[in-house]
């Protein structure tokens, strides 16, 4: 399976970029996200970014990485479109994005060509 992490803007909040949001005290969110996600036997993480990359990339070296031009004049869709995407399951995610084990497998259980899976209760959290 191929993921792709979507975090080339800046975000709402901080200076920090969003995947690397302090979620506890070790770890950020993009750590807890490739955690949670290994459930799913990625062949290739790709994160495609923007807004202080090179801080992402000293994070997490490992994972391929698309540097998205313009990106502060962009869109999310702008930056979906730079992605590497071939025949091969994939997953795609916003950058500080969290996701639970049963929800991972939910995703990885199903059958259908496209799935989504959304936070119906995201309002009352922000």
């Amino acid at each position: 399976m191929d993921i792709f992490f979507l975090g080339a803007g800046k975000p709402k909040l901080g200076g920090k970029p969003s995947a690397l949001k302090e979620i506890g005290a070790s770890k950020c969110a993009l750590d807890w996200q490739l955690h949670s996600l290994e459930l799913l036997g990625a062949t290739k993480t790709h994160f495609l970014g923007g807004y202080h990359i090179e801080e992402v990339i000293e994070k997490s070296p490992h994972l391929h990485y698309t540097v998205i031009p313009d990106w502060e004049h962009r869109s999310i869709l702008d930056t979906l479109l730079q992605a590497p995407l071939r025949k091969a399951p994939t997953l795609v995610t916003y950058a500080d994005t969290i996701f639970r084990k049963e929800d991972i497998l939910k995703i990885s259980d199903c059958k259908a060509d496209v799935t989504l899976l959304y936070d119906s209760n995201w309002k009352r959290r922000y």
